[in-house]
């Protein structure tokens, strides 16, 4: 996860949302390197960007298939977990 984590905040302007604990809960590390993640609720990747010049053309497409590929590396994560 954490690598999937780290291709996505390096593919480009993405942020990694869904912190809303403030603290590690009880009996767990709070120096480990994943505890951050331990302050979540869910999970969410995305940027925030202004609406691109592509908004009304067919080149809008495009725009969108280059941003989700960023999302791929957490997304091919979460498949890969059990059901």
């Amino acid at each position: 996860m954490r690598e999937a984590l780290d291709a996505v905040a390096t593919a480009g302007p993405y942020e990694i949302w869904g912190e809303t604990y403030k603290r590690v809960p009880r009996g767990l590390d709070e120096t480990h390197e994943n505890a951050p993640l331990l302050l979540h609720s869910g999970l969410y990747a995305g940027t925030s960007e202004r609406l691109p010049k592509q908004l009304h053309s067919s080149a809008f497409v495009k725009h969108c298939l280059e941003r989700f590929a960023a999302l791929k590396p957490l997304l091919d994560w979460l498949e890969g977990l059990p059901r």
